[in-house]
């Protein structure tokens, strides 16, 4: 296969499902955690607050978290995404979107109550520029304000079938984020559900390669998530 080709798998920063082809990422997107248990715990800590989310990506916490918070910026350096994420915003008047890079962001010191990002920290390229972006982000926190990063466990079926080298990358992350100064706050085991096996199949065949969707069995893919805190001093 040719290089060129190979630079599209996955959902790395670079990746075309992030840009020109984000209608695919937007049906990953849609699947992801169906029963709502990542959003069940995420809403009570930001309820009533000023939300930054970092990696916002199409949009789809703004317009579940919208409604409940006092303002959301939802800053993300995809154009492609973000023209699908206002689309969403509809009549909320507390939205505000931001192009930006999350290692740039040009918003005022202690501004935000809490800050979250949902599988946004670990396409970055690159261990300094995702240090850059931790930096950046609690910057804009006010003192005693939690940061959350939802990130994929390493256990469970959504890690198994892309590979037992990306089930050790997601391990190392893991251990990074920790080092970090984050913690454990919840594991959550949830699943993605598509409207068919074979949509699932071909979204997840489109991302990762065909042999990773031929590995998909049902309508639903297994997924087990880790939801990380820091707090700012």
């Amino acid at each position: 296969m040719p290089k060129a080709k190979l630079r599209t798998r996955g959902l790395s920063e670079h990746s075309i499902f992030y840009k020109e082809n984000a209608g695919i990422y937007e049906k990953f997107s849609k699947a992801e955690d169906a029963p709502e248990r990542i959003l069940k715990t995420i809403l009570p800590r930001v309820k009533g607050r000023t939300v930054l989310d970092v990696g916002c990506g199409t949009g789809k916490y703004i317009k579940l978290l919208a409604p409940s918070v006092k303002a959301y910026y939802g800053l993300d350096i995809s154009a492609h995404q973000l023209l699908i994420a206002k689309k969403k915003i509809g009549a909320l008047k507390n939205v505000k979107l931001i192009r930006a890079d999350a290692s740039k962001i040009k918003l005022p010191n202690n501004f935000f109550d809490v800050a979250i990002a949902f599988w946004a920290l670990s396409p970055i390229a690159g261990w300094e520029r995702k240090k850059r972006a931790l930096a950046e982000v609690s910057r804009t926190l006010k003192r005693g304000s939690s940061f959350y990063l939802i990130e994929n466990d390493a256990m469970g079926f959504f890690e198994k079938i892309r590979g037992s080298h990306r089930r050790w990358e997601t391990q190392e992350y893991n251990k990074w984020i920790k080092r970090q100064g984050f913690k454990v706050v919840k594991r959550i085991k949830t699943y993605f559900e598509f409207i068919s096996q074979k949509e699932a199949q071909r979204v997840f065949g489109k991302i990762w390669g065909n042999e990773v969707g031929s590995r998909i069995l049902s309508k639903k893919v297994g997924h087990q998530v880790l939801i990380f805190e820091k707090r700012k001093k």
